[in-house]
């Protein structure tokens, strides 16, 4: 994922949405004061960091973001290679967030639909990180 978009590991913020985890979501203690948490960590660290590019893994992670991210514009969706699975992207603010399926369960490098897709997304982030608006053509 990294050679794809063209970043360094050393240069990027990879974490989990809720930073502490039980083996399934069902056993979390609290799960809305959980997520509640979870919310404001990433409002703070992003206003912080103001990253140029996210890549969420899944959607439920996407969803909570999106709730502390300034409100999208330019939101569409592109096959991601693997069944009814799609890549969706959104501008907010200065950021391209950018929705895969969980790669856990999604093998998408490994399957050539799917290095296809991703590799659309790397060209998007690309022509978004070049300013250029063609990041938003189907």
């Amino acid at each position: 994922m990294f050679a794809l978009l063209q970043t360094s590991p050393d240069e990027t913020l990879s974490a989990y949405f809720v930073p502490f985890r039980a083996p399934i979501w069902q056993e979390m203690q609290a799960p809305a004061d959980t997520l509640a948490f979870a919310r404001e960590l990433w409002r703070i660290l992003l206003a912080e960091l103001e990253p140029e590019v996210l890549v969420v893994n899944g959607a439920d992670a996407f969803d909570q973001l999106a709730t502390v991210l300034p409100r999208p514009a330019h939101v569409f969706e592109r096959p991601a290679g693997w069944g009814n699975q799609r890549v969706a992207f959104a501008e907010c603010g200065g950021t391209l967030a950018i929705r895969i399926p969980t790669l856990s369960r999604f093998k998408l490098f490994s399957r050539a639909e799917g290095r296809v897709a991703m590799e659309d997304v790397a060209r998007r982030v690309d022509l978004f990180r070049r300013r250029s608006d063609e990041w938003r053509r189907p």
